[in-house]
């Protein structure tokens, strides 16, 4: 696993800085906006739903709200993890919550949108769709999350309308 990285390497915004949520997955680092991130919870069971989307792992109720848990090792490609490992990132997209079983959370980390690179076209493969782009911090790249790929609220509220 790549080493964390701590958010005191950064730590001073800066006008037009953006803070991202850093986290591994499959041996993979990961990070998204910050203002995306509603909550970090603990491992719980979802309850499985029949006709599942690809990676989905059922639903959660959280305050009141049905909300879908997806494994993110699962939507790029990889081997799903042990069900009862990880934590679950909550993400709001569009007044709609989703879940992502991620394998643990590492920092926050600050960086100016020119620290954003295309991800190069040689690269592309399964799971890169999730990806809009690599974050340079600090020698590393890490993947930054594209929440609008993962699901649509549409595609998120059929995981458990259909």
């Amino acid at each position: 696993m790549a080493p964390a990285l701590s958010a005191t390497q950064d730590s001073t915004p800066q006008d037009s800085t953006n803070q991202f949520l850093t986290f591994a997955c499959a041996g993979r680092m990961m990070a998204v906006d910050i203002v995306m991130v509603r909550e970090i919870r603990g491992w719980a069971p979802p309850t499985p739903l029949p006709a599942s989307a690809p990676g989905a792992m059922g639903v959660l109720n959280i305050r009141g709200r049905v909300v879908p848990i997806f494994d993110l090792a699962a939507l790029i490609g990889q081997p799903e993890a042990a069900p009862e490992a990880g934590v679950i990132l909550i993400l709001s997209r569009d007044d709609a919550d989703l879940g992502l079983r991620v394998d643990s959370v590492s920092d926050i980390v600050f960086a100016k949108p020119e620290a954003i690179r295309p991800i190069p076209h040689a690269a592309m493969g399964t799971g890169t769709h999730l990806v809009r782009g690599m974050l340079e911090k600090d020698d590393a790249l890490i993947a930054l999350l594209d929440i609008a790929a993962v699901r649509s609220p549409e595609d998120a509220e059929r995981v458990y309308l259909d």
